[in-house]
């Protein structure tokens, strides 16, 4: 995006640029036709402002938190900071530089501006207080500032510490903004302004007349050392000018640039697209699809160019007239009638204002000077301002519910309830800089920032949340059909979500480079218009905004005719796959129903028996979808293979603190075909756990082994059992401490059957600790980073409510990498309080605390904690080396989200990674396997002299001596079956002395 040209009198020409990259700016060499890069602070990033002052010397602004400048007198070789964090405070809007003694900078906070003077040592004075600056800048042959706002026009004599109004203007200035000025090379001065007048001054703005030469341009200037003037006239003709005879005879040189811009498209209800350009700087009309264009004008007395347009899917459109005056259709844009106008505007009446149609399908006007809202709820008869200032060149998203975001350097959103407007939170704070923001009609928000990252506000959850699956694409720009689907123009192609931007799909790709986009619309036949710089509309050459269902039931068949009867169960969870183009899974919920959605298409859909005690009663059934909205219902049976139950535990904890209570929760479930009577659960506790009491009567007790009855287990029935415990002081700070459970009965009647009676889970105990992370377990013990192939993985994912209220609701959000982890195998466990779970998309597993009412840790610090756990295998035989990454969001009612810490697993075959080792001597390599340690292990040394004396100790968890050898060789093995559950450390010693020591794991016989 272009943001300045910067020419000094005597000197070369600079072009100062942003885009969604960092900041640039060129300097153009002389000679060669060619630009060389400037080197700005921090490598262009945070730059917003630019300056050249006639000395050549540079003056940048950068706004990261804080707004900073910085002055260069070497041409960019080095940089001197002359202001620190908070001295000026805003948002950045202007800068002009003369000297090393004078710099004016504007910066504005809500609708207030201030203009600070600025010098080279680094001294900062405010001089002016402004509602909306709209010009300020330096004389360079006399050093005279001058600055223009609502207000009027100003002069200061003194570098800009001091100001006078000018009251010289001719007649004509009335109500003429200034907007730009510029200087000729003996000190004469050219005023524009934004009513298209032009005036001179000869003596260094004293006096001034006005130009005829240049009246009516309304234009971006360029003046070179020859005296040859350049127009640039904004989007209109003539788009670009030349005059050698001060502005007497122009020559239209439109003809060698090609810059057909787009800014907006839209389609009415009869069909017809509309399509702001930069050829007719306002709309065009095509009624035949876009195969042909005309000006698009309201005839009222002469026809009138429309310079804003607002419509609405019922006929009824807005528009705004060159003349600046308001109109309204009610019969698409067929007949227009003028209505009143909306209010006093601040400033001039002017065609920078605009009408835009919010998602709740009421109209807003945008006034440009004053910056002001109003809303009409009567098709514009009458108009409410609203407690919002909107700055000119910000894009506003309009929520449903009547909500206004915006972007301003942070992200900020109107309040249509409370009639205000409140800064939102971003994760990492990014300063928000030509960011793509947008809003579906389901209210769903989606968020692009400079850094490349894509973030989402799901409707009725007030906090962003980052979405991964853009982590190596950049979005240049969002736009959704009537239906909420959502488009992301990226980087790597055109992709659709239909679930919220759960699950993406590749739709194609852009007819031209995505960041050349400038408009993008879906039509509600969802064709797509897209619109690119220096280039034409593109229409989708077929409707690919699809949002086609699969949905039907999944039961068990009991008397195996693969038929629903009356009675039949649908208490499962079981996972549904549509296979095809592309693949695509859901989950039946507990009601047994399903839902996917998929783009057109083949496919064959199954689903998941849960167990080997079940199997689908029909395989790889065929469907097709050909779209729009296509769906096909299709229900799943399951039959049983065999009449028997299938009892599995789990169980988990929070947190564990010596000399603190803790709360274990051991979670059972009949996964059978068949009740189970008689079951019951046998706990395991610690040594150093003190049973304090259960929801659930002891039925007996055995030293440390604690027996619950639980009577008959129906086929899907599950249950908890709480079972409150106190962990001794005289446990040693870190102490890993082992709780199992063990379900009966427990004979599997298959050989199939994974055996998930017995569980248990290894843990350390904590001193300090953070109260919202995550944890990994493999056989129930939590490992030191590394995990064997195919080995499942179980999740404990812990939360605390650290707020000053009680939370409402929790919800927590866990997006698994689809790439190593089977999103089919997922299975919920043990949890602190009851939950709701879904897997949304493609690996977005969701659990729900609805009512929860957690209070808050001040309140109540033991009943502020809650904890959930979920298992899920790997995806079959994955390389070693791979790394499976995974966080969590836990949301607390409508607050940001709290992102958990990221555990890492590393896929190995029976090896230690040396991240669990301390080496003391660098030429010793050491190796035990497997770890987990069971039965013989193996130790293999390299590195080892011929003749070393060996040594090789195992010291456990208190501290004491476990084991100890001396081998003859560098090679050898041990038995740790005899050893007890828990964490080990091994030390290798060479003559006498320590060369490596590390952790081994003992978790079975």
């Amino acid at each position: 995006k272009f943001k300045s040209f910067q020419k000094p009198l005597s000197g070369p020409l600079y072009l100062f640029y942003k885009n969604n990259l960092p900041g640039s700016v060129v300097r153009y060499v002389p000679g060669t036709n060619s630009w060389a890069t400037v080197s700005l602070p921090y490598g262009g990033h945070f730059v917003e402002g630019f300056e050249v002052d006639p000395q050549g010397h540079f003056w940048v602004f950068t706004h990261e938190y804080h707004g900073l400048l910085h002055y260069s007198a070497d041409g960019g070789q080095s940089y001197a900071q002359l202001t620190t964090d908070g001295q000026l405070p805003g948002n950045f809007e202007q800068l002009a530089a003369f000297d090393e003694a004078h710099c004016l900078i504007a910066m504005s906070v809500g609708s207030a501006q201030t203009l600070y003077h600025v010098n080279q040592a680094g001294n900062i004075q405010p001089v002016v207080n402004s509602v909306s600056i709209l010009y300020i800048g330096y004389n360079p042959a006399s050093g005279t500032a001058f600055y223009s706002d609502g207000t009027g026009f100003n002069r200061s004599t003194d570098g800009g510490l001091s100001w006078q109004k000018v009251t010289t203007l001719p007649s004509q200035a009335a109500n003429q903004h200034i907007n730009n000025l510029i200087f000729g090379a003996t000190g004469e001065i050219w005023a524009t302004t934004l009513g298209g007048f032009t005036f001179y001054s000869a003596d260094d703005g004293l006096s001034w007349s006005e130009y005829p030469n240049l009246k009516g341009l309304f234009s971006y200037y360029i003046r070179t050392d020859a005296g040859t003037w350049f127009v640039i006239n904004g989007c209109g003709f003539p788009q670009f000018g030349r005059s050698t005879d001060l502005g007497a005879t122009w020559v239209d040189i439109s003809d060698r640039f090609t810059f057909p811009i787009v800014e907006d498209i839209k389609k009415d209800a009869a069909g017809n697209l509309y399509a702001w350009t930069c050829r007719r700087d306002g709309y065009e009309i095509s009624t035949d699809e876009g195969q042909n264009w005309s000006d698009y004008t309201i005839l009222d007395g002469a026809p009138l160019k429309v310079n804003s347009l607002a419509v609405r899917s019922d006929g009824m459109m807005l528009a705004l007239g060159e003349n600046a005056k308001p109109y309204r259709s009610i019969d698409n844009g067929t007949t227009w009638a003028k209505i009143p106008d909306i209010a006093p505007p601040f400033g001039p009446v002017s065609t920078l204002n605009r009408f835009y149609t919010g998602r709740d399908g009421q109209f807003y006007f945008f006034d440009a000077f004053s910056f002001d809202v109003f809303k009409s709820e009567d098709n514009g008869d009458t108009w409410q301002k609203l407690n919002i200032y909107f700055p000119r060149d910000c894009k506003p998203v309009f929520h449903p519910n009547g909500d206004i975001f915006f972007i301003d350097h942070f992200l900020y959103r109107y309040d249509a309830n409370a009639d205000n407007t409140a800064q939102l939170f971003v994760p990492s704070n990014p300063l928000l800089l030509d960011e793509e923001i947008h809003c579906t009609p389901t209210g769903n928000v989606f968020l692009a920032v400079t850094s490349g990252q894509v973030f989402r506000k799901l409707s009725g959850n007030s906090a962003l949340e980052l979405l991964p699956f853009f982590a190596d694409k950049e979005v240049y720009k969002f736009e959704s059909n009537l239906e909420g689907d959502v488009f992301a123009f990226s980087s790597k192609g055109l992709f659709r979500s239909d679930d919220g931007g759960s699950t993406w799909v590749n739709v194609g790709n852009t007819p031209k480079q995505p960041w050349k986009i400038s408009a993008a619309y879906v039509a509600s036949d969802q064709y797509i218009y897209t619109a690119f710089y220096g280039d034409v509309i593109h229409r989708s050459a077929q409707p690919v905004a699809e949002t086609n269902r699969v949905s039907g039931r999944v039961w068990v068949d009991g008397n195996d005719n693969c038929l629903y009867d009356t009675g039949e169960s649908s208490n499962l969870f079981a996972a549904v796959t549509a296979s095809g183009n592309g693949n695509y899974t859901s989950f039946s919920a507990h009601n047994g129903n399903y839902i996917l959605t998929v783009p057109n298409g083949n496919y064959q859909l199954n689903v998941k028996a849960p167990n080997a005690l079940f199997e689908p009663c029909v395989s790889d059934v065929p469907i097709g979808l050909s779209g729009p909205n296509d769906s096909v219902t299709v229900d799943l049976p399951l039959k049983i293979v065999a009449a028997c139950p299938y009892l599995t535990v789990n169980l988990s904890a929070p947190l564990l603190r010596r000399c603190f209570d803790v709360n274990y929760l051991v979670f059972y479930k009949n996964e059978g075909t068949a009740p189970a009577p008689g079951a019951y659960v046998e706990v395991s506790l610690d040594s150093f756990f003190i049973f304090q009491n259960s929801s659930v009567p002891v039925a007996a007790q055995n030293g440390l082994v604690y027996r619950f009855d639980l009577g008959t287990l129906e086929p899907g029935q599950s249950g908890y059992i709480s079972i409150w415990l106190n962990i001794s002081c005289d446990a040693a700070l870190g102490q890993t401490h082992c709780m199992s459970a063990h379900i009966f009965p427990d004979q599997l009647c298959l050989p199939t059957l994974q055996d998930r009676t017995q569980y248990s889970e290894c843990r350390e105990n904590i001193g300090a600790y953070d109260p919202n992370d995550k944890r990994a377990f493999v056989n129930g013990t939590e490992e030191p980073g590394y995990v064997l192939p195919n080995t499942e993985i179980e999740y404990l994912i812990r939360f605390q409510n650290t707020g000053t209220a009680p939370a409402l609701e929790v919800e927590i959000r866990d997006t698994i990498p689809v790439q190593w982890l089977d999103p089919l195998t997922v299975r919920p466990g043990a949890s602190s309080h009851p939950y709701e779970w879904d897997m949304q998309g493609s690996g977005v597993v969701v659990f729900r605390f609805p009512g929860i009412n957690l209070p808050d840790s001040s309140a109540n610090p033991d009943q502020s904690q809650g904890f959930v756990n979920f298992r899920v295998s790997q995806r079959p035989d994955l390389p070693p080396g791979t790394e499976i990454r995974n966080t969590a969001a836990i949301y607390f009612d409508n607050n940001p989200p709290v992102i958990t810490n990221q555990t890492l697993h590393t896929i190995g075959h029976d090896f230690i990674v040396l991240g669990s080792q301390q080496v003391f001597n660098p030429q010793v390599q050491v190796v035990v396997t497997p770890n987990p340690m069971r039965g013989r292990v193996q130790v293999s040394a390299k590195g080892i002299g011929a003749s070393s004396d060996i040594r090789f100790r195992l010291i456990n968890q208190l501290g004491r001596l476990s084991l100890e050898q001396n081998p003859g060789a560098p090679n050898f093995e041990f038995d740790a079956g005899r050893l007890p559950e828990g964490i080990y450390i091994y030390e290798f010693w060479e003559n006498g002395r320590l060369a490596v020591t590390g952790k081994l794991l003992k978790t079975g016989p």
